[in-house]
């Protein structure tokens, strides 16, 4: 079967998996979608998978730039409003995820 995956193993890395779920949505709601799907890969890469930090934010970097892209000039969607946004309009003005 699964070698040494105890029940209490696989509840551990589903709480884990959990956890970096909800810290997006979290980021997401609080900064904007973008910078926490940017983040969330970053940090997930670096510190999940021990990725060399120069890989990590190379591939952040590029998948940043190119859902901004997509999303914002192709698609040109709207991004969900955001708490920070709500508190500070003009930064919607120099950003539009906010």
């Amino acid at each position: 079967g699964y070698g040494d995956l105890t029940d209490r193993v696989i509840y551990q890395r589903a709480f884990g998996y959990f956890c970096w779920a909800w810290s997006v949505l979290l980021v997401g709601w609080l900064f904007g979608l973008l910078p926490a799907l940017g983040i969330f890969l970053f940090t997930f890469m670096f510190f999940h998978g021990r990725e060399r930090l120069l890989t990590a934010v190379l591939t952040s970097g590029c998948m940043f730039g190119f859902i901004w892209l997509v999303f914002d000039y192709i698609a040109n969607d709207p991004w969900p409003q955001t708490v920070i946004g709500d508190m500070f309009p003009v930064l919607r003005t120099i950003l539009p995820w906010f």
